[in-house]
């Protein structure tokens, strides 16, 4: 399930993917140390 808190939506899948709001494909890989977010993964993400 896609959690703005950690992920960046950077490109929509269309539902014939998947379930929506689920990533379907993680472009870039995010970082975090303890409860701090360094970098945000950037995701595709289901739309519709």
């Amino acid at each position: 399930i896609f959690d703005p808190k950690l992920e960046d939506a950077v490109v929509q899948g269309t539902p014939d993917e998947g379930e929506p709001g689920t990533v379907a494909q993680v472009l870039m890989k995010g970082y975090r140390m303890g409860d701090n977010v360094l970098r945000h993964a950037m995701v595709k993400v289901i739309v519709g």
